[in-house]
Order: structure tokens, then C-alpha cells, then sequence
């Protein structure tokens, strides 16, 4: 019995301070493109700075160190999830390894297709 109530306080615990004190960061609030402009936050973005983040964009999206590194961590991913996958905790880091590559891969696009 006590084991089951200081289990239960410890996850209560856990799940406050992720609520609390983590806080998503969403592609949308790095970069947001508007008819006015490119944004950065709330700080509008030169044209020279939107114009070298197009390019390095494309550099980046089609250089081989992306195309590496990403298969490396869909790679790492799955064996995490499958192979390697003792406790639950091991399938949530995969997914949030295969969100966060997801995210790179919408901000790369998002720069590289607003031409």
C-alpha cells in the first residue's frame, strides 16, 4: 500500500513540473511568414537576413550531411523503439526523436519553399 501512494505522488509530482515548467516550442515561434514579412518572434526580418536564410536553407536541405544526420537519428529511432525497447519511456524518446527530426525538416521546408 505504501509503495502504490508513493508512486502515485511521485507521478503527480512528475507530470506537474513537466506542465509547469516545460514548455513546447512550436515551429510557428521560431519562424512565422506573414504578407509583411518574415518574423523571428515578434522582430521582423531584414530582406538581407531572409534572403541568406533561403540560402542556407537549400544548402542544407540538400547537403549530404542533412541527409546523413537524418537517417542516422530515424535510424537510432527505430532501434529505440523496437530492438532496444525495455520500459515505455523508450518508445516516448523515439517519438519525440522522430517529432523533433520532423520539426528540422517542416522549418527547412518552410524556409526553402517561400521563394
Amino acid at each position: 500500500m505504501w509503495k502504490n501512494w508513493k508512486l502515485r505522488a511521485m507521478h503527480f509530482v512528475t507530470v506537474w513540473l513537466v506542465k509547469n515548467l516545460l514548455k513546447a516550442v512550436h515551429e510557428d515561434e521560431l519562424l512565422t511568414t506573414t504578407s509583411r514579412g518574415w518574423y523571428v518572434g515578434s522582430r521582423r526580418l531584414r530582406p538581407d537576413e531572409i534572403s541568406l536564410l533561403k540560402q542556407e536553407a537549400r544548402e542544407l536541405k540538400g547537403s549530404y550531411l542533412w541527409r546523413l544526420m537524418s537517417r542516422d537519428i530515424k535510424y537510432i529511432a527505430y532501434l529505440r523503439a523496437t530492438n532496444k525497447a525495455r520500459t515505455s519511456e523508450d518508445l516516448l524518446y523515439s517519438n519525440a526523436m522522430y517529432y523533433n527530426l520532423e520539426i528540422l525538416e517542416k522549418f527547412i521546408s518552410k524556409c526553402d519553399e517561400s521563394l
